[in-house]
């Protein structure tokens, strides 16, 4: 299955990111997998019909939880070399929040991902991403198959496996 791919007629979207995005796990498991998060920063987050704003308007609903909403926001940092990229996205994620909760909002909890955004990702954190960029070049979507293989250090290995985001549940080709 081809999971980066944008819809050029009707809604610029990407469905394999949308659908994921009330399941953690599951977003953090197509990210895994390769789906590219740029797909969700197309187009001025504040204009109705962009990629952006239909991205902000799936992650904002009643029954999500603000903690829910910052933990996608800082993945999809950990899954992006350029901070500016997102920089919009999340200053308007963070705009719709303020709206959204109102007096409930937990300004302090954000503030470390706005200000994370003025900052480059670190180095290692842009290896990572290059490194399983060219994986997924050589290998397609089931290249984590390949990192177990390779002859590192456990810590290495989890780093590129990005265990910290949860368990990695290693899906195959065969199943």
């Amino acid at each position: 299955a081809r999971l980066n791919y944008e819809r050029s007629q009707g809604c610029p979207s990407n469905e394999c990111l949308l659908v994921t995005l009330n399941d953690y796990g599951s977003f953090v498991r197509v990210l895994r997998l390769g789906l590219d998060p740029r797909l969700c920063l197309g187009g001025d987050a504040d204009t109705e019909g962009t990629s952006s704003s239909i991205f902000l308007n799936c992650l904002f609903h009643p029954a999500e939880s603000q903690e829910h909403i910052l933990a996608v926001f800082k993945t999809l940092r950990m899954f992006l070399k350029s901070p500016t990229s997102m920089k919009d996205l999340t200053v308007s994620g963070y705009r719709r929040a303020a709206a959204f909760y109102g007096s409930a909002l937990q300004a302090d909890a954000w503030e470390p991902l706005l200000n994370s955004l003025e900052q480059p990702l670190p180095l290692t954190f842009q290896c990572r991403v290059s490194m399983r960029n060219h994986l997924m070049r050589v290998h397609g979507h089931f290249f984590e198959e390949v990192i177990p293989k390779m002859v590192v250090p456990q810590s290495i290995l989890d780093f590129v496996l990005y265990s910290e985001c949860g368990p990695v549940d290693m899906w195959t080709a065969s199943g």
